[in-house]
């Protein structure tokens, strides 16, 4: 996969589902992250359940990763 391709994961993730979801798809993590500047070792910890994603950065990787919903957009502010 392209780094032109790397797009933060649809929402609703669970930390499974969003392991699944690279997997499935071929993507590497570690590129993941750095195309969208972020610490792999959060993706990481978000996964496996360590960081909750509550603010700051680690909410920023909630978000990425489609744990949580993107506050900023429309579609999913409505659900």
């Amino acid at each position: 996969m392209n780094k032109q391709d790397f797009q933060p994961l649809p929402y609703p993730q669970t930390p499974a589902s969003a392991r699944a979801y690279f997997h499935q798809h071929g993507i590497n993590r570690s590129e993941w992250a750095r195309y969208f500047g972020i610490d792999q070792q959060a993706i990481s910890d978000h996964l496996r359940g360590r960081l909750k994603g509550t603010w700051g950065k680690s909410h920023e990787v909630a978000v990425l990763l489609g744990l949580k919903p993107n506050p900023n957009s429309p579609q999913q502010a409505a659900a």
